[in-house]
């Protein structure tokens, strides 16, 4: 401890602190004490000696000085035990401003912590916001797929050739991209059938309906190809497709 650089420092405190004449005649006794101890940690200082340096009267005035003291943490007070002085530890001021510093230089360490904990944080939300408006920018400027476009991919080889035999008995004109007729043919392949059993169909019920006014209508994908396939297909007419297929078509031309 330095006595000049503690003096000065209490110099300054006492500009902006306020603690009664008193209590500063007792800090710089002290000081005077402990200059002299060579800055021991603790000096024992009996009350009596310091009432005769300090010239005061009574204990209650040196008691109310150390109090303040005690209260402005300029010093600490130990009682001593019977026959013993008490003890007193003055506090320096370099040591509390080591101690600011220390507390100063933390608070700013949390403050630099937090401000980066702040900005990651805003970092993340910003950017999740900006990535799910985006999201919801593309989702709702997404291009619509036609259905009939969807409908023209998924029609298969074999549903053309279905609806162009069906179309060729019937003389009808069934579109390959209508979504419920490729929907019955669909269902009808995926439960195994071939094309062959949808020609044996068409050329059954043409032979049974089409020269019929009230029937011929039902020659059509939806009726012909229903879950009743099963059943069209195992009437047995008792001829081939083929010559099924060429007795429609001939009979049909022979009528126009």
């Amino acid at each position: 401890m330095n006595y000049i650089t503690e003096i000065n420092e209490f110099h300054k405190w006492s500009e902006v602190h306020h603690i009664p004449n008193n209590s500063k005649l007792l800090w710089f006794t002290l000081m005077n004490i402990a200059n002299k101890c060579g800055w021991s940690a603790w000096v024992g200082v009996s009350n009596r000696r310091l009432m005769y340096l300090l010239n005061f009267s009574n204990d209650r005035t040196l008691m109310r000085a150390r109090d303040e003291l005690i209260n402005a943490n300029l010093i600490n007070y130990k009682k001593g035990k019977k026959g013993s002085p008490g003890r007193y530890q003055i506090i320096s001021f370099s040591s509390k401003n080591t101690v600011q510093s220390e507390v100063q230089s933390t608070n700013n360490n949390k403050n630099t912590v937090q401000n980066t904990v702040n900005n990651t944080v805003k970092s993340t939300v910003n950017c999740t916001v900006q990535s799910t408006t985006i999201n919801k920018h593309k989702q709702k400027h997404k291009p619509k797929t036609n259905k009939k476009t969807k409908a023209k991919k998924a029609i298969s080889a074999d549903a053309c050739a279905i609806i162009d035999y069906l179309n060729d008995i019937t003389g009808k004109n069934f579109k390959k991209d209508t979504p419920a007729t490729l929907s019955h043919i669909n269902a009808r392949l995926t439960e195994g059938y071939t094309v062959s059993d949808f020609k044996t169909v068409i050329d059954n019920k043409a032979s049974d309906w089409l020269n019929d006014p009230k029937m011929s209508k039902f020659l059509r994908p939806q009726t012909l190809f229903s879950t009743k396939f099963e059943a069209y297909l195992n009437e047995k007419k008792g001829k081939s497709n083929e010559s099924t297929s060429k007795y429609n078509l001939n009979e049909r031309y022979s009528l126009v």
